[in-house]
């Protein structure tokens, strides 16, 4: 996520990481997949609008068609890291 947000000429917001999207190699190393929703930030981005993501991996500002940005990748990748580490898909226990 560090090389999407830190790339330049300006920051790629992937805007649909779950855990489907992310792949392990051989080495163990991670690989961010399918940008199908993916946007190039602008230089004055006052953020973005979108729906079509996986309901359990709306960030809050997406799921209330606020704006926002990278930080919606942040919060899918938390997500992500909560599954793996309780080994249950968010969203399916009550």
């Amino acid at each position: 996520m560090n090389y999407l947000h830190q790339h330049k000429p300006r920051p790629i917001i992937h805007q649909d990481l779950t855990a489907r999207n992310v792949l392990q190699d051989e080495s163990g190393r991670l690989k961010v997949t399918d940008f199908g929703l993916s946007k190039i930030a602008q230089e004055k981005d006052d953020g973005y609008k979108m729906t079509g993501q996986t309901d359990r991996y709306m960030a809050p500002e997406v799921y209330h068609r606020e704006s926002y940005g990278k930080s919606v990748d942040v919060f899918f990748f938390a997500l992500i890291v909560h599954e793996v580490q309780v080994d249950v898909p968010r969203g399916t226990v009550e």
